[in-house]
């Protein structure tokens, strides 16, 4: 424990020198504790039905939010949604179809047809799926991209593929493929036997 030190006359002279003329102020005869912090904010943000504020109403309470808005009431630029596609030709097992769809079939070649000429992309596509249905190959990729880079940032191959697909003898199946394989921006084709590989 710690020993209070001794004041001695010495020390209390010149205490007494020191404060000298100095008076309490005017109703402050004893020390008063400090004023207490202010209460916490509530954390839930609670609406003022008083509060004027034009420019960001706020809704009223278990109103709907518009999703094409921000909290704020501010536009926010909605991307639209990319379509998958999809193709079963009757006889195609369901079973064999999950497959195609998780990439659990894997394809054994790739053809890439983006910025190519649509008349460009169309034969090399109808070549392509002769060629691999030829060699024996059951499930290829095919690249047509998303369109992003293309004025309007429409795919024109995309809107044709499948039609061009669903022409062809060689094609039992297609869809979509997976995130690391394209995505919407790619597909993954199922081929039956050609008369050459049969």
């Amino acid at each position: 424990m710690a020993r209070k030190h001794a004041i001695d006359d010495k020390d209390r002279d010149s205490f007494a020198r020191a404060i000298e003329g100095v008076r309490p102020l005017d109703g402050r005869d004893e020390y008063a504790k400090p004023a207490r912090k202010p209460p916490a904010r509530p954390k839930k943000n609670i609406p003022n039905p008083e509060r004027k504020d034009d420019d960001h109403p706020m809704p009223a309470l278990g109103a709907q939010r518009d999703p094409s808005r921000d909290r704020k009431g501010l536009s926010l630029s909605m991307a639209p949604t990319e379509k998958s596609l999809f193709f079963q030709c009757p006889g195609v097992q369901d079973k064999r179809m999950q497959r195609l769809k998780a990439g659990r079939i894997p394809y054994e070649d790739q053809v890439n047809l983006r910025y190519k000429p649509l008349d460009d992309a169309k034969q090399s596509l109808e070549r392509f799926i002769e060629d691999s249905s030829a060699l024996g190959k059951r499930c290829v990729l095919v690249i047509h991209g998303k369109g992003h880079g293309s004025d309007g940032g429409r795919s024109i191959i995309k809107e044709n593929i499948g039609k061009w697909l669903k022409r062809s003898h060689n094609v039992m199946a297609y869809c979509s493929a997976q995130p690391g394989d394209g995505d919407t921006g790619a597909l993954y084709v199922l081929l039956g036997k050609s008369g050459a590989a049969r």
